[in-house]
C-alpha cells in the first residue's frame, strides 16, 4: 500500500503545472488594443515564429498553434465587445 501511494507521489510530483492562456500577454498588446494592433502583432508572431521558418525548434509548432489561438480568441472578444 505505501509503496503504490510513493509511486503516485513520484508521478504526480514531476508534473509541470498548467500554464495560463492570457491572449493579450502571447500577442504582446495591452488589454484595449485595437484590432488592427492585434492584427500587426499577430502578423509579425506568425512570420517570426511559424514552422517553416524555424524546422530546428521542435516547439515551433506549439508556440505557432498559441499565437493563432490568441489571435482567434482576441479578435472574437474585439468582435463581440461592442
Amino acid at each position: 500500500m505505501w509503496y503504490l501511494c510513493y509511486e503516485c507521489f513520484q508521478v504526480v510530483k514531476n508534473i509541470e503545472p498548467l500554464k495560463t492562456f492570457i491572449p493579450n500577454e502571447l500577442l504582446g498588446v495591452s488589454e484595449d488594443a485595437s484590432i488592427a494592433d492585434v492584427k500587426k502583432a499577430y502578423r509579425k508572431l506568425s512570420r517570426l515564429k511559424h514552422p517553416d521558418k524555424n524546422p530546428d525548434n521542435p516547439e515551433a509548432v506549439n508556440e505557432f498553434i498559441q499565437i493563432t489561438k490568441a489571435y482567434t480568441v482576441s479578435k472574437f472578444f474585439h468582435f463581440y465587445k461592442y
